[in-house]
C-alpha cells in the first residue's frame, strides 16, 4: 500500500499482506478511506447483536424490493476499531439518491445528514470488519 507520510492524519497506516486473499472493500469514515472485509449478511435481527450503521447508496428499489445501488460508490461506515462502541456487525441504511448523484461525493455522516436524501433503515445485518 503506498502512502503520504507527510500528510497529517489521526489515523495510523495499515499494512496488510491478505494471506487468505480476501478482497478488501473500500468505505468512507469522516471524509477518509478506510478497508473492510464484506463477510456477507449475518442471519440475525439487529436487536440480538451490537450494530453500527453502514449507509447503502441506492436509486430505489425495483419492482420485487431489491435496492438498485450506485455504480463506484464507497459504503458509508459509522465506526471504526479505534472507537469504544465499534461492531464489526453493521445494520444496512438504504439512502436512496437521485439519478444525477456523483457517486462518493457524500464521504461523512456530517455530509450526509446534511444532504436530505432519503433514509431508509433495514432489518439486514452485514458483517464488515474494518482492517
Amino acid at each position: 500500500m503506498w502512502f503520504d507520510s507527510n500528510i497529517s492524519s489521526p489515523y495510523q497506516w495499515l499494512m496488510y499482506n491478505n494471506p487468505f486473499n480476501q478482497r478488501l472493500q473500500m468505505g468512507w469514515f469522516q471524509d477518509f478511506a478506510v478497508y473492510y472485509l464484506d463477510l456477507g449478511e449475518v442471519p440475525c435481527e439487529s436487536s440480538c447483536l451490537s450494530t453500527n450503521p453502514v449507509y447503502i447508496f441506492i436509486h430505489g428499489f425495483n419492482s420485487e424490493g431489491i435496492p438498485l445501488v450506485v455504480e463506484n460508490q464507497n459504503n458509508l461506515l459509522t465506526s471504526i476499531p479505534i472507537q469504544k462502541h465499534y461492531s464489526p456487525f453493521c445494520n444496512a441504511v438504504f439512502v436512496e439518491v437521485p439519478m444525477d448523484y456523483i457517486p462518493n461525493s457524500v464521504r461523512s455522516e456530517e455530509q450526509l445528514k446534511e444532504s436530505g436524501y432519503i433514509l431508509t433503515k433495514s432489518d439486514l445485518v452485514l458483517l464488515y470488519p474494518v482492517l
